[in-house]
C-alpha cells in the first residue's frame, strides 16, 4: 500500500468520503438510489452472489454492497488510475471480496480481463452517460455474454429529456440547480475542488500524470462537455439491451432526469 502524505490532514478513508460527499451535490438522491439498487439485489437474488461494478470510481458502491451483503463480491472496473488507487488503499479486498479491473469499457475484449465470467449483477452508477451510443450498445453486448440467465443490471445514471423545451425538463432543471446551488452555499464541496486538493497529492503524482495521458483530449474518446451533459436517450438504452438479449428493461426509480434502470438477463 502506497504511503499517503498527511501534510493536508488527509487519510485515503478521508478522501473517499469526500468523494462521496461532492457527489451527492450533483446527484443529491445518490444514497437513496444505492438503497434501492441493493434492495433489487435482495429480492431478485437473495443467494450468493458476484457483482460488477462497471466504472466504480474509488468503490462507493461495491463498499455499500459489500458492508450489506456478506454473501456478495465485488468485481470494480475502472479506467482510472487515481480513483483506483485511492479505492484499492482505502477499501482494499474487504476481506478477499473484492477484486479490482482495471479497463476501458469502450474497447472491444474488454471483459477477457475479468476472472469471473458467471456474473450474477452489473451495477452502474452516473457512468453510461460519457459513452457515446455505438460504445453503449457494444457494452451491452459484451455483459450479456457474461451474465448468467436471470442476472439483473442496474444502472443509475441522468437521462436527457423527451422534450427539452418541455416544462417537465425545465422544472427538473430548475430543481436541480437549486439542490446544487444550496448544498454548495451550505459548504459542500465542488467537483472541480475535490480534484484540485487529491491532484496536490504527492503520493498520487504517478497516478495523476497517467491519468493525465490516458484521458488526454488528443485521445478523441472521451465526449466534449456538452456531448456529456446530453447523454443518450432512456429510449436509445432500452432497445440497445433489448437488442443484446436482455428479456426485460424498465424504470425502476426515478428523481427528476436520474433515473435507475433495470434490465433482466
Amino acid at each position: 500500500m502506497m504511503h499517503l502524505d498527511t501534510a493536508l490532514g488527509s487519510t485515503w478513508s478521508d478522501l473517499v468520503d469526500r468523494w462521496d460527499a461532492q457527489q451527492s451535490v450533483y446527484v443529491e438522491g445518490r444514497e437513496r438510489g444505492y438503497g434501492v439498487m441493493l434492495s433489487v439485489l435482495d429480492s431478485l437474488l437473495p443467494g450468493a452472489i458476484t457483482v460488477l461494478d462497471l466504472a466504480a470510481g474509488p468503490g462507493s458502491l461495491s463498499k455499500r454492497l459489500l458492508e450489506h451483503r456478506a454473501n456478495a463480491r465485488s468485481v470494480a472496473v475502472d479506467l482510472d488510475p487515481v480513483l483506483q488507487a485511492l479505492g484499492r488503499n482505502a477499501l482494499g479486498d474487504m476481506g478477499g471480496r473484492l477484486h479490482w479491473v482495471k479497463a476501458d469499457l469502450r474497447d472491444v475484449g474488454w471483459t477477457e480481463q475479468l476472472q469471473e465470467y458467471d456474473v450474477d449483477a452489473v451495477l452502474s452508477s452516473t457512468a453510461t452517460h460519457w459513452l457515446k451510443p455505438a460504445e453503449l450498445a457494444n457494452l451491452y453486448q459484451s455483459l450479456a455474454a457474461v451474465m448468467r440467465p436471470g442476472g439483473v443490471f442496474l444502472n443509475f445514471d441522468g437521462f436527457p429529456p423527451r422534450n427539452a423545451a418541455s416544462r417537465f425538463s425545465a422544472v427538473a432543471k430548475d430543481i436541480h440547480g437549486t439542490r446544487q446551488e444550496r448544498a454548495l452555499a451550505n459548504g459542500a464541496e465542488a467537483w472541480q475542488d475535490w480534484w484540485d486538493a487529491v491532484r496536490a497529492l504527492p503520493s498520487l503524482s504517478a497516478e495523476f500524470e497517467e491519468r493525465d495521458r490516458v484521458f488526454a483530449p488528443a485521445r478523441g474518446r472521451i465526449f466534449s462537455g456538452s456531448d456529456h451533459k446530453n447523454g443518450t436517450s432512456f429510449e436509445y438504452h432500452e432497445s440497445s439491451l433489448f437488442e443484446a438479449g436482455f428479456a426485460e428493461v424498465d424504470v425502476i426509480w426515478q428523481d427528476l432526469q436520474k433515473k435507475i434502470v433495470m434490465a433482466v438477463r
